[in-house]
């Protein structure tokens, strides 16, 4: 590869940029946004002065174009990843306005054993790593690229083919007289990546070129060969020159990395922080440029999304998605609009009515084998939607059993208390160990009870606690009468049943909008209940905007067909008649 020819087609500075100021919290150095003319919506360029180039910081991640080619064939990256968690990012879907004791209720996406099949959906849905990539980065506004687990082959792959590049290069470098010739490759491979990667990836502007010049003089292809022949090559010195040069580009979280390489005697060393700082100086640009770009790149995923759908429908794919529609057409019409209403429901009103229902039927069951194909990107993050509902749900009435016993007085003194208790007991919920987590429960709340009417001289029989046990123990029968029907008047009131409360209230809140003031019987969980509403709500927002024009090409089907079938039912029963 000739870098030098491929120098010559960049400008020289000019200094004509004009740099716009943007404040980042991140990166105390970055100052300006700088994006080329003839692409100012996809190009953006951290610049504080005319030699530094930054990128807000970020985890260190590899993915599979975080080097150039040849990078990839002479110089693969070493070292693991600093990362700690498994899997793609999965934090939560928030946004700015969430606060931060709502956000750490509400789990990043779902439990670490769903994570465990990534792979496995990745082939399931027949989708590649971009693609899921982008969804996750439009549905997050704070997502970052982290790594992406590995199977144990291609962990063990990776890891003995930078063995043996760097035994290579060791090899060659601890010769007597060293041989710089495989050493003299991979510079080349940094200083193509460096230009390619992190210093024109986002901008062409003088600050960047500038950057760009300082590189080439370190290194200079023709006088690294001189040196080399001539024997007066100091790689010290280069290494040196190309940590001045990543000092520039690199967020002000890296500069005790930088510190680290000029510190660094052993040469091999000093290319691996190097290498090491290249990953992770292009994933904080690749994080950066994603929150910088981040309503186009919305648009783009949700556009990309219904491509591969689109696909997959032609295909027969979208049996699953019907039925789904199909139930939740059947539940929505148990609960019609207003019929006073003086504005007919627009198509897209009700489209938005009907999935509503049906996202929130799937969380409240929590069966996930059959999801609607349009959700299949969103399977492990459904399954821990499905789990706190689970949990918000058994908390609330076992929370209302317990202060049904303890008397209404409780509600307003002690009930927060207990609620923050059973929450922290059931953090680990589901569907499979719900009558242990009852039982603990049930413990915890008669411990409480007793300890409340102790303190304040209430008399409690034994056979109220028995009774209080028993009553939670219960609600693990979905079907019970303390979570389905409105209990005597000794209970506190609530309708239809907790589950039936908790989603009617998401389902208004999907379909309408705004903020509904909840039942009296959810107020000791309104912290939670806005963590989830706001958590979820994007959730499903985002997914309605991206098939909106398929649901409700699919709801019209349906209620067609629903029409017919009444319509010869009803000519049927006239000729019997």
């Amino acid at each position: 590869m000739d870098v030098e020819d491929k120098s010559k087609e960049v400008d020289k500075p000019t200094g004509n940029d004009d740099p716009t100021s943007v404040a980042d919290d991140n990166v105390a150095k970055m100052a300006a946004l700088n994006s080329e003319a003839e692409d100012e919506q996809t190009e953006a360029a951290v610049v504080t002065s005319s030699e530094d180039v930054r990128p807000p910081a970020a985890k260190r991640q590899k993915t599979d174009d975080v080097e150039s080619e040849p990078a990839r064939r002479r110089s693969p990256s070493p070292g693991p990843s600093t990362s700690s968690q498994p899997g793609p990012s999965t934090s939560a879907v928030a946004s700015p306005a969430f606060r931060r004791e709502d956000m750490a209720w509400v789990p990043p996406t779902a439990p670490p054993k769903y994570l465990s099949r990534f792979k496995e959906l990745l082939k399931q849905t027949n989708c590649t790593m971009d693609i899921f990539i982008m969804h996750e980065a439009a549905l997050d506004p704070n997502f970052k690229i982290e790594d992406i687990p590995k199977t144990p082959l291609e962990e063990v792959v990776e890891k003995q083919c930078k063995v043996a590049f760097w035994d290579l290069l060791k090899e060659d470098l601890s010769s007597n007289p060293p041989n710089y010739n495989y050493a003299f490759n991979v510079l080349l491979d940094i200083k193509e990546f460096i230009r390619s990667k992190l210093i024109f990836r986002t901008s062409k502007s003088h600050g960047a070129q500038t950057i760009w010049y300082k590189l080439k003089d370190v290194i200079d292809d023709d006088e690294l060969k001189d040196q080399i022949k001539s024997g007066r090559f100091d790689m010290k010195r280069t290494v040196n020159g190309i940590a001045d040069v990543l000092s520039r580009l690199c967020a002000p979280v890296r500069d005790e990395k930088v510190v680290e390489l000029r510190k660094e005697t052993n040469m091999i060393e000093a290319l691996k922080k190097i290498f090491e700082m290249l990953d992770l100086i292009d994933l904080d640009i690749t994080n950066f440029l994603i929150k910088a770009t981040r309503q186009m790149l919305v648009t783009d995923a949700q556009k990309n999304e219904r491509e591969w759908f689109e696909k997959k429908r032609a295909d027969g794919g979208d049996v699953h998605l019907r039925r789904w529609l199909t139930l939740a057409v059947k539940e929505a019409d148990k609960n019609p609009p207003s019929a006073s209403s003086a504005t007919p429901e627009t198509p897209q009103a009700k489209t938005r009515r009907i999935t509503s229902r049906g996202y929130v039927k799937l969380i409240q069951s929590g069966k996930l084998q059959a999801i609607p194909e349009t959700l299949l990107f969103d399977m492990m993050r459904i399954a821990g939607y499905a789990e706190k509902f689970l949990q918000m749900t058994i908390c609330t009435a076992a929370l209302s059993i317990s202060i049904n016993v303890a008397g209404k007085e409780y509600l307003k003194h002690d009930a927060v208390n207990l609620k923050n208790k059973l929450i922290i007991i059931s953090n680990d919920i589901d569907f499979d160990n719900l009558p242990h987590v009852l039982e603990l429960l049930a413990e915890e709340s008669v411990r409480e009870v007793q300890d409340y009417a102790l303190a304040n001289d209430i008399a409690i029989t034994a056979q109220r606690f028995a009774e209080l046990k028993a009553q939670i123990r219960a609600l693990v029968d979905p079907n019970n009468a303390v979570r389905n029907l409105i209990r005597s008047s000794t209970l506190i009131c609530f309708s239809p049943g907790l589950d039936e409360r908790v989603s009617l209230m998401l389902e208004r809140l999907l379909a309408e909008g705004e903020d509904v003031k909840p039942p009296s019987v959810l107020e000791p969980v309104q912290q939670e209940l806005r963590a989830l509403k706001q958590h979820f709500t994007h959730f499903c927002r985002y997914n309605q905007d991206a098939f909106m024009e398929i649901y409700t090409e699919i709801i019209s089907e349906i209620e067609a067909e629903n029409q017919l079938a009444e319509t010869i039912a009803a000519d049927v029963a006239g000729t019997s008649t």
